[in-house]
């Protein structure tokens, strides 16, 4: 099967587990001896890979102008249209269109098959908010469904081949006029080593973040949490990790407001691991913190924690309430809520071994969504929609 797969972002260099989990999943088609080549943009520092063409431009990347996304657009066209001349593709597989607007595959969608998966927080709106957390979502990843669908370019494309990675993203495209009613249910996973069972060291007092560190992940709520933490529930001893990166001012920020809760030497920025590091470094600590403040469609780091073995404390909001049972695998707090978050946590300390049968319960809930699992639902859909395009 010849595949053409879009995505605005390809590693290397990463941008977020889901750019990556798009690389897995075109690794494990190629494993399997499927054709498959990738439309994506240029990346500074980018190296040369067989099969990955750099062809496309962001358009709607602010400040540009009008004039520069029509140019953009205009060009992005032109480009795909020769690419898919070169590679004739059975199938063409949209994984992240941020930044790109849908016309470069309206023109082709009536002699080529497209399939869907949507996903990521790329094709989210995050609309209706009530908490005033979701402002930094004021850029194109958040506005691409809306304006798509108010042009009626969205509702132009084809979604009879599609597949949505949760519950709570259908209902809310759904909501928004796009017909997934009948998508395929398709969770997205992680290779069979990133999902295995870590013995955790002795000893371990220490609370761990990892993954984007922006307002909506609610690591503000993780510093004021360790906070109480150390002042009203007796964890005099307690840290909290933070892996991943952020913008430099909103990481300055982190640090002032851990100065002011009077936890300035207890919180610790240590950068982004390497993948196949982040499941023992999880591991290390006595537990790992999910706040996440937003509907958040499904998270690949949270999926990670779980299979380590790691005792979780989370939000259940968005797609993550679909794999989370509070006392189950993990203890569940009110997003935004640092005082609950403080009480769940000091629980996991001061109840450890309650805290690692947890652990071993939230390893076995992971174990359904691997790479594995999820290409036994997306192959019968690609070569669905290859069989039914022209030999």
């Amino acid at each position: 099967m010849r595949i053409l797969v879009v995505s605005r972002h390809y590693p290397p260099p990463w941008h977020s587990g889901y750019d990556q989990l798009c690389a897995d999943v075109v690794e494990a088609l190629r494993s399997r001896g499927h054709h498959v080549e990738v439309a994506t943009c240029p990346e500074p520092g980018a190296p040369v890979q067989d099969g990955v063409h750099r062809v496309l431009v962001p358009e709607n990347t602010a400040p540009r102008g009008l004039l520069y996304r029509r140019r953009a657009a205009n060009a992005n066209a032109r480009a795909f249209r020769r690419l898919v001349e070169a590679v004739s593709p059975q199938v063409i597989y949209a994984w992240n269109l941020l930044d790109l607007e849908p016309r470069i595959l309206l023109d082709l969608q009536a002699r080529l098959p497209l399939v869907f998966h949507l996903g990521g927080n790329w094709v989210t709106p995050h609309g209706g908010d009530p908490s005033g957390t979701l402002r930094a979502l004021a850029r194109p990843a958040a506005r691409w469904l809306r304006a798509a669908l108010a042009r009626g370019d969205a509702r132009r494309l084809d979604f009879s081949r599609a597949s949505v990675s949760c519950e709570a993203l259908r209902q809310e495209l759904i909501a928004l006029g796009l017909p997934l009613r009948d998508a395929l249910l398709c969770r997205e996973g992680l290779p069979d080593d990133l999902l295995a069972y870590r013995e955790a060291p002795p000893a371990r007092r220490h609370l761990a973040y990892a993954g984007q560190i922006s307002t909506i992940k609610g690591v503000e709520t993780a510093i004021r949490a360790l906070a109480r933490l150390r002042r009203g529930i007796g964890q005099r001893d307690a840290e909290l990790h933070v892996y991943g990166r952020g913008a430099p001012p909103y990481l300055e920020h982190l640090r002032a407001l851990a100065g002011r809760e009077g936890v300035g030497a207890a919180v610790h920025f240590a950068g982004i691991l390497p993948r196949e590091s982040l499941p023992k470094a999880l591991r290390s600590h006595a537990l790992f913190v999910f706040p996440s403040e937003y509907p958040e469609p499904w998270s690949l780091t949270l999926l990670m924690a779980l299979g380590a073995g790691c005792p979780v404390v989370a939000t259940a909001t968005g797609g993550n309430a679909e794999i989370l049972q509070d006392g189950v695998n993990a203890r569940l707090f009110r997003p935004g809520d640092a005082e609950d978050l403080a009480e769940k946590a000091a629980w996991v300390l001061e109840h450890p071994e309650e805290a690692e049968v947890m652990g071993r319960r939230a390893h076995l809930s992971a174990q359904p969504y691997s790479i594995k699992t999820m290409l036994g639902i997306l192959l019968p859909l690609l070569e669905g929609a290859a069989g039914r395009s022209p030999p």
